[in-house]
């Protein structure tokens, strides 16, 4: 008698669509055409471990960056130092931001165009995110230090208030759905743009200084992209809810698992972005 383990894949060689608004990185997954054989397939267990690996390199990145800023040693009477505020860099520091920033803005490309590369790109991607994280902090204080630290514990609950809804159905993820999303992206992603050219226009440019000095319309504007983020790990959880009820191979939970922390971190970027604002507009 064959074994449940031992059985064909019940969905060989079915793909699923994903809207034009899905995340991009793990967009493609829903043209796979390939089907795991016996036990070689994606499960929510292997992309929920490949999740975390992801995730603890950027904490890695973190604790790289102070490992780092302890040995360089830079202090006043340091003839390489540079003292930004109250506190003093090395140059090679800076040098090292600059390729983490340059990395943390090709990796995810490189992953988009070849997605074998994820397990390598993804994971270089993740320690240069959390190393310029941590530099910002420092460079810009205590304060800042404490709002990192709040922006994860809220990056946390959303994304635990998300899976929620998401697994409870509260929200659907259709054709609807993804109207919602289409629509706030396009119109903030039009807005930033013509704020962008306003900026240069001497007839334009006071308001668009009033409207970037103005907290309100500020902090208004980094909310809308915190929704736009949340919205998005909908959509991630719904392609990986498909990926693996389609059976797709294992080797596509790294392409699951890289484009779910992408948004995370993105997501966590833009709630720290709002802190970083409130607290401009305490002071």
């Amino acid at each position: 008698m064959e074994r449940l383990g031992d059985m064909p894949p019940a969905n060989t060689g079915n793909n699923f669509e994903t809207s034009f608004m899905t995340n991009p990185i793990i967009s493609k997954l829903g043209k796979v055409r390939e089907a795991g054989e016996n036990r070689d397939v994606a499960t929510y267990g292997g992309i929920g471990i490949k999740t975390a690996f992801f995730l603890l390199l950027t904490v890695v990145g973190v604790f790289s960056f102070f490992t780092l800023h302890s040995f360089f040693g830079a202090g006043a009477g340091s003839a390489s130092a540079i003292e930004i505020g109250n506190n003093y860099f090395d140059l090679r520091e800076f040098g090292i931001l600059i390729a983490a920033g340059l990395i943390t803005i090709f990796m995810p490309m490189l992953a988009w165009l070849i997605r074998g590369t994820i397990p390598v790109t993804g994971s270089l991607y993740a320690i240069s995110q959390g190393y310029v994280l941590s530099f910002s902090a420092n460079l810009y204080g205590g304060e800042y230090v404490q709002l990192v630290w709040l922006a994860l514990g809220i990056t946390i609950l959303i994304v635990a208030s998300m899976l929620t809804l998401y697994v409870t159905r509260t929200i659907k993820i259709d054709q609807k759905f993804y109207s919602v999303i289409k629509v706030l992206f396009i119109t903030s992603i039009a807005a930033s743009i013509t704020f962008f050219i306003c900026r240069f226009i001497p007839l334009t440019a006071p308001l668009v200084k009033y409207i970037e000095n103005n907290a309100v319309l500020s902090i208004g504007g980094s909310v809308v992209f915190i929704i736009i983020a949340a919205l998005f790990l909908l959509s991630d959880f719904d392609v990986i809810e498909k990926t693996v009820e389609h059976q797709l191979p294992k080797k596509y939970e790294w392409i699951a698992a890289f484009g779910l922390v992408f948004t995370i971190i993105w997501l966590y970027l833009k709630v720290l972005n709002l802190l970083t604002k409130m607290s401009n507009k305490r002071r």
